[in-house]
């Protein structure tokens, strides 16, 4: 088995909790493609989204930032090329401080490397966070895009003084070297209603 060295996972659920519910899962999808990636997915009109290249020009990343603080060290992290996120989006209607949002990390491994052999290593990982909130739940699904494995786990964390707890839900899918984890953060309040939204963005996801 070959082994992936630092799974993006864990790094797009912490990216994650730097944003925050209140998304309906009426909106419809509208299609979204990460510009040089191959990749698309569909996220709730109503929200609003951002790649790796607008955010460098487009004044939606300050707007966002100014109206949901919460979002800047987020939008920081897509600024920076180094971070891995590729594109993030967010209701821009906060609850409580929290913002229901998807983002997309993307990673280089071996070649070789699986949905499965990539979400073994997440697992793994994640299983060691003394913040995460078990039971880790881990299953192959098929996408549309091809084979994936969906994790579900709570995280608590501090914010503003305060402790939160988060519903965290990301799907990994591997083409050639390049993995691609699509993480949709909400409060336990929101998660199952919001599910069926989750599941129908990320059978959403096209790649090319």
């Amino acid at each position: 088995m070959k082994r992936v060295r630092r799974p993006a996972t864990l790094v797009a659920a912490l990216l994650a909790l730097l944003a925050a519910t209140s998304a309906e899962a009426a909106a419809p999808l509208v299609r979204h493609a990460v510009p040089g990636l191959g990749f698309s997915i569909g996220v709730p009109s109503t929200w609003k989204a951002i790649d790796y290249r607008e955010v460098a020009t487009s004044d939606v990343a300050d707007r966002l930032a100014k109206e949901n603080p919460n979002l800047r060290q987020l939008i920081q992290a897509i600024r920076d090329p180094k971070s891995g996120v590729r594109f993030f989006a967010a209701d821009p209607s906060a609850v409580n401080g929290f913002a229901t949002n998807l983002n997309v990390v993307v990673e280089k491994v071996p070649e070789g490397v699986t949905a499965a052999v990539y979400a073994n290593a997440a697992f793994s990982q994640l299983s060691r966070v003394s913040n995460v909130i078990r039971p880790i739940r881990r299953q192959e699904i098929k996408l549309p895009a091809g084979p994936s494995a969906r994790l579900r786990y709570g995280l608590r964390f501090s914010l503003g003084g305060k402790q939160i707890v988060v519903a965290i839900t990301q799907y990994a899918l591997v083409r050639g070297t390049q993995a691609f984890v699509v993480t949709y953060t909400t409060l336990p309040t929101r998660a199952a209603k919001l599910s069926t939204l989750f599941e129908a963005s990320a059978r959403s996801i096209r790649l090319s």
